[in-house]
């Protein structure tokens, strides 16, 4: 089968955002540019700072040095622009200074380091100098989405956003909002950035009795299409289904929708379509339904886009789907809506949310056969 269409409510949110000049559509071919790593932290045993357990997040400072997040030491490791380890900030806990579930890291409009800690349920601010760090404060998160890791912003006047999910008003399930916080922490807007009928998008909903009462499961479609969203410096966020290139994008007053050129992903290998068939067939165990109950099969290509996110100059990457193995690639949109790249770069570097990407270069995280993790710079 093929991936479901557009759901209503994102119809018709592309309808408003196609009003006359807001709709951009891929033109010439871009330019390709192809990144190459040149600086790789990380090995794979030891003791050093460059044994990472979980990379949460990194981020590229003004001056070169390099600031990874480990989710697993809970704590913030620094690195000068060589990769040399200069010192380490943050602990496990809930006090100030210390850190839970570190992620996400960011620059604030003041040059202060923030972080959001996705299992305290907060952001702390550091103030990161020479040789060390000092902790300034902590903004509660105003939702209960604990774990939940995204990418830490802020909008054009300077406030947090806080990215996270509540039960919609209406009461058919949870919806992903943006929670723009005052220098108090309180709640100045809020946007619905994934509404509550797009959030269960390739699922297929059973309710069973279980010895603990009622209990409703998800069943996901193996490469079927989702929603994603990214989130942008100045309040720049934007939305789409994984199964059509229709990028719509929010700055300010302006909604644009970005069209592009990409029609497909790329086929689903032999071995993909088994290891789907056997998921699908694992969950319809599980909650006991048969797989020809489900109201979805087997896709025959990946969707067309992979994942979103922005870089820290405001361009939105669309990181389009390819096989395993192959090199990733993302078409970068600049603010005016204009198709102004394709980047390439090594299929074992993750770029996204725990990424950081500036002008010609970018840090992201490459995990091994063994699964052991690096950070690795790109220049492109």
């Amino acid at each position: 089968m093929t991936h479901r269409a557009l759901p209503s409510v994102l119809v018709s949110l592309v309808l408003l955002a196609c009003a006359p000049g807001a709709e951009q559509e891929a033109g010439d071919s871009p330019p390709i540019l192809e990144a190459t790593i040149d600086l790789s932290i990380g090995s794979a045993e030891g003791s050093g700072a460059d044994v990472f357990g979980r990379v949460g997040g990194v981020l590229g400072m003004p001056d070169g040095r390099i600031l990874v997040s480990d989710l697993q030491a809970n704590e913030i490791r620094v690195f000068d622009a060589d990769g040399h380890h200069l010192f380490t900030f943050g602990r496990e806990g809930e006090g100030p200074g210390d850190l839970g579930g570190p992620c996400c890291l960011a620059l604030g409009p003041d040059g202060t380091v923030w972080v959001r800690e996705a299992m305290n349920g907060r952001y702390s601010a550091f103030e990161v100098g020479a040789d060390g760090a000092q902790f300034i404060r902590t903004v509660r998160q105003r939702h209960g989405a604990m774990g939940l890791m995204a990418p830490l912003t802020f909008d054009a006047e300077g406030r947090l956003v806080d990215v996270g999910e509540r039960v919609s008003p209406n009461g058919d399930g949870s919806e992903r909002v943006r929670y723009h916080l005052d220098s108090d922490g309180e709640i100045a807007s809020t946007d619905v950035v994934v509404p509550a009928s797009l959030t269960t998008l390739g699922s297929h909903l059973v309710q069973r009795e279980t010895a603990d009462g009622p209990a409703v499961f998800y069943l996901w479609q193996p490469f079927g299409s989702r929603a994603v969203s990214a989130h942008g410096p100045r309040g720049r966020w934007a939305l789409a289904v994984t199964g059509e290139y229709e990028v719509m994008t929010w700055h300010g007053l302006a909604v644009d929708t970005l069209v592009g050129g990409v029609g497909t992903g790329p086929p689903l290998t032999a071995d993909e379509l088994q290891a789907g068939q056997a998921a699908m067939e694992r969950d319809a165990d599980r909650v006991g339904v048969r797989v020809a109950d489900f109201p979805f099969g087997l896709p025959e290509n990946r969707t067309p886009i992979s994942q979103l996110y922005y870089d820290d100059l405001g361009r939105l990457w669309v990181e389009l789907s390819a096989s395993r193995g192959d090199a990733r690639a993302a078409e970068v949109w600049n603010d005016d809506g204009i198709l102004e790249a394709r980047v390439t770069w090594p299929a074992s570097v993750s770029l996204g949310t725990v990424s950081w990407i500036g002008d010609g270069v970018a840090l992201g995280v490459a995990r091994d056969e063994l699964g052991v993790e690096s950070v690795v710079r790109l220049r492109y």
